[in-house]
């Protein structure tokens, strides 16, 4: 993964793990999904990942999960 900077933002390089296109993404275009495992005493214990949609095949790229 390459760090760039494009317009004072940071940007990251991925690759597309299902088309193989390359594409860059900064921090900010990051969205968050989360989704519920379970309750533990009343809580909801959430768990979830970050993730950037593909510009070419536009599915889901993890980058984090949580």
């Amino acid at each position: 993964m390459i760090n760039v900077l494009k317009h004072g933002d940071k940007y990251v390089e991925k690759t597309c793990p299902y088309c193989g296109c390359q594409f860059s993404f900064s921090e900010v275009d990051l969205e968050i999904e989360t989704y519920n495992l379970g309750r533990i005493l009343n809580n909801h214990q959430a768990n979830g990942f970050t993730y950037v949609k593909c510009p070419e095949c536009n599915r889901k790229v993890v980058k984090e999960e949580f």
